[in-house]
């Protein structure tokens, strides 16, 4: 790597280009750079320059990395000092990713959790943690190796939904359908048997009318705590069922919801694939029918999935809303 440097900006060339010398002007300095780089492990707080973490020989100034803020601390009195190919010129500077700075002779590139140092071992020294970075993403690379293609599919099951059990009602009249005929008839005895003089016979009949009026007010209300207890049973088990159907639709919406954003990715994953250089970019064919079709944005619309609900029947009382609904 060879630089031509000026006062104002330098021109990094791979090798000896005249095209570069005579963009930098003919005045300017060459300095010669190996290809190659190490890398150190980069500190939240580290100091490059005469003293501290990278020590730079030939040097009398200082910066101090903090995060991702650089802060120049003394000089540079006759030093060129460059960022980013530019002759320094501000005290603070921002640190981004691929940033890079040449002092003297040692030319330092900055990354998230890492710095590379182009330069001769006997121009600098460090007490940074040196660091194996993988320069290449995979093997092979940029050849790439098509894998099978995933396709995920949008389900489009039909959800039926059962009518909820009947409430079983009362018979009409309820307590009073079952005590009038017992008193009716024992209203009728009473009157034939004052009429005929029969006592001993008007107490028989009261007394029998008596007991099957008390069995039937036991019977009527023991069987209205079981008809209760049994709509209860059946509201809950219709419950419980509507809670598993809820959990169905909730689970065909995440598997719609995860094959619509698998299938078509957003801008902001398909820009981190291109970063990450994943494998997925290679992933459709010229022949897909998907093929260079790209999600920009979302939209309300109905599911793939379907629910279907019981038609009710039809009543006295349906018929009604039809008509009023008509008219």
């Amino acid at each position: 790597m060879i630089l031509y440097l000026n006062d104002t900006y330098y021109e990094e060339a791979p090798g000896e280009a005249e095209v570069y010398k005579d963009k930098a002007g003919s005045s300017a300095a060459v300095l010669k750079l190996p290809d190659t780089y190490t890398s150190y492990e980069r500190m939240e707080l580290f100091y490059i320059g005469t003293d501290g973490d990278v020590v730079i020989n030939g040097t009398g100034l200082m910066i101090q990395i903090a995060g991702q803020q650089a802060r120049l601390i003394g000089g540079p009195e006759g030093e060129r000092v460059y960022w980013n190919q530019r002759i320094l010129k501000d005290r603070e500077i921002t640190v981004r990713r691929g940033d890079c700075i040449l002092i003297g002779k040692v030319k330092i590139t900055f990354y998230p959790n890492c710095i590379q140092i182009y330069a001769d071992a006997r121009d600098y020294s460090t007490i940074l943690n040196p660091v194996e970075i993988k320069s290449l993403p995979f093997d092979g690379f940029p050849d790439y190796k098509r894998s099978p293609r995933i396709i995920k599919r949008v389900p489009s099951a039909k959800i039926e939904l059962k009518s909820p059990p009947e409430n079983e009602a009362a018979d009409k009249g309820g307590l009073a359908m079952l005590i009038l005929p017992s008193l009716a008839t024992s209203a009728v005895t009473v009157g034939v048997g004052l009429m005929m003089g029969r006592g001993s016979y008007l107490l028989m009949s009261v007394g029998v009318t008596g007991v099957t009026m008390v069995v039937s007010i036991i019977r009527f209300f023991s069987e209205k705590k079981e008809r209760r207890e049994k709509n209860l049973k059946n509201r809950e088990a219709y419950e419980a069922y509507l809670l598993k159907k809820r959990k169905e639709i909730y689970k065909l919406y995440l598997d719609e919801q995860e094959s619509y954003n698998y299938n078509f990715p957003d801008i902001f994953k398909l820009n981190a694939m291109v970063h990450s250089f994943d494998s997925r970019i290679y992933e459709r064919l010229a022949t897909d029918q998907d093929f260079l079709v790209f999600s920009v944005g979302k939209r309300y619309g109905a599911s793939a999935f379907s629910i279907s609900l019981p038609e009710a029947g039809i009543s006295a009382g349906r018929m009604r809303c039809i008509r009023r609904r008509q008219t």
